[in-house]
């Protein structure tokens, strides 16, 4: 009876999981039909980190002309 207790929780998990897939990808799908705005969107996080690598190369650039300068 506690076999079955646990597998009815466990089925009731996976559909829980598998109903939030399921409504994200239905908002998402909503969300807009303007191609630059989901372009600009899904291009957030690797414009982010290329800003801060090139923050990174120009603080150590810089301090190795100001290393090599002196």
């Amino acid at each position: 009876m506690r076999l079955g207790h646990s597998q009815r929780l466990e089925e009731i998990s996976v559909e829980a999981d598998i109903a939030e897939s399921q409504a994200l990808y239905k908002h998402d799908n909503r969300l807009t039909g303007v191609k630059w705005v989901d372009g600009l969107r899904a291009s957030v996080r690797p414009v982010i980190t290329y800003a801060f690598f090139l923050l990174f190369t120009a603080v150590k650039l810089s301090a190795l002309y100001v290393l090599m300068a002196d």
